[in-house]
C-alpha cells in the first residue's frame, strides 16, 4: 500500500513553467549578446597581436628615423584600435598612427588594407620596407605580408614570406614558428 505524504502549500509566486522560461529567455538573450560582445573585442585583439609581431620584424635602411608610421587608408575597427599604441616604442622608434593617401604610403613602416587600401595593395604591395597588414580572408595571395583571422576565438596569423622578404623586411624565426601559416611561395 502507498503511502501519501503531506504536501507542503505552494509559496506565492510565479510558476515553475514562468519561471523556467524566464531562465530561457535569460540564456538566450546572454547567448546571442556574446558574439556582439566579441565583435567588439576581436580589433583591439587583433591590434594587440599585430603589435607584438611588429616588434619581431625589421626594417631596412631606415636609419636615423625616429618615429615608426602605421597608415592606414581607411578607418576600419582595426585600424582604430592600432591607436592605442601611440606613443609607445618599436625598435626605438616611436609608434604614431597616420590615415594617408595611397600616394603616401611609402613613408610607412606598416600599411593597414581595409576595403578601401585593397587595390592599392595590388599595385604597390613590393613597395620596400613596407609592411602590408590585412586581416581578410585571401589577401595573402593579393601581396599581403602578414593576415589576421580570428579561429575557433582566437586570433591567429598567416604571413606571406616570399612578399615580406622581396619588400626588404626581415621576421624572426619565432614569429613564423607561431603564425598558422606561411606562404614561401
Amino acid at each position: 500500500m502507498r503511502r501519501l505524504l503531506p504536501t507542503r502549500p505552494r509559496a506565492a509566486g510565479p510558476k515553475p513553467a514562468h519561471t523556467a522560461c524566464g531562465w530561457l529567455l535569460a540564456l538566450i538573450l546572454a547567448w546571442a549578446a556574446m558574439p556582439a560582445q566579441a565583435q567588439r573585442e576581436e580589433p583591439e585583439l587583433k591590434a594587440r597581436v599585430l603589435f607584438q609581431v611588429m616588434l619581431f620584424v625589421q626594417w631596412p635602411g631606415r636609419t636615423g628615423e625616429t618615429s615608426f608610421q602605421f597608415c592606414t587608408l581607411d578607418d576600419t575597427p582595426l585600424a582604430e584600435a592600432m591607436r592605442s599604441f601611440e606613443g609607445r616604442r618599436i625598435n626605438d622608434r616611436v609608434f604614431s598612427w597616420r590615415r594617408v593617401s595611397v600616394e603616401q604610403l611609402g613613408a610607412c613602416h606598416v600599411a593597414y588594407v581595409g576595403h578601401a587600401g585593397q587595390p592599392a595593395l595590388q599595385q604597390q604591395a613590393a613597395s620596400h620596407g613596407v609592411l602590408w597588414v590585412g586581416d581578410e580572408l585571401g589577401l595573402l595571395d593579393r601581396g599581403a605580408m602578414l593576415n589576421l583571422q580570428v579561429e575557433s576565438g582566437k586570433v591567429v596569423f598567416d604571413i606571406g614570406l616570399e612578399t615580406l622578404r622581396r619588400s626588404g623586411l626581415d621576421i624572426s624565426a619565432k614569429v613564423l614558428r607561431l603564425a598558422r601559416y606561411v606562404k614561401e611561395s
